[in-house]
């Protein structure tokens, strides 16, 4: 019997998903042989998107990848390109994740939830203001208005540039 699990991989959004299977142990009269083992079968990296990044989701592209074991050469052909279409969604999450970005010698996280706050201090701010904010080192330092509406600026450059490559 083959089972299929995942666990949390290494960088954000990522599942290493095994499909297995146990050899039980075997007995001769009362002495046990050996056995006990896991068997693995296949192993995979799979990249969830940052809307979906559960065990069940990383289980659900891995079996999603599997090819059916009759298949016609132009069902492969469809298989493929929808796996070829999933990789590249995953690696552009995957980019737009890890944006950086500078502003005057400050670094900024550029990933969803850093461009919501940004975005929101720049339409909450009065122009002069100044306010705390947390960098992609985790330091705190004061920062303008403008020096957000710069780093936003950029950000919605490097992240159009990611999804347009």
């Amino acid at each position: 019997m083959h089972e299929v699990r995942a666990v949390s991989g290494e960088q954000p959004f990522e599942w290493v998903v095994q499909e297995f299977s146990f050899q039980e142990k075997e007995f001769v009269g009362e002495v046990e042989m050996g056995g006990g083992n896991e068997i693995i079968h296949r192993s995979m990296h799979i990249f969830c998107s940052a809307t979906d990044s559960s065990a069940e989701s990383a289980i659900a592209l891995f079996e999603e990848m599997k090819l059916p074991p009759v298949i016609n050469e132009a069902e492969a052909a469809e298989h493929q390109k929808r796996v070829e279409y999933r990789a590249k969604k995953e690696d552009i999450d995957r980019q737009l994740y890890s944006i950086v970005i500078e502003v005057d010698g400050l670094v900024f996280d550029g990933h969803i939830n850093a461009r919501n706050a940004l975005t929101s201090a720049v339409i909450g701010m009065d122009e002069g203001e100044s306010m705390q904010w947390k960098l992609a080192n985790n330091s705190l330092v004061s920062v303008t208005r403008s020096q957000l509406k710069r780093a936003l600026r950029l950000v919605g450059i490097e992240q159009t540039r990611i999804i347009t490559e």
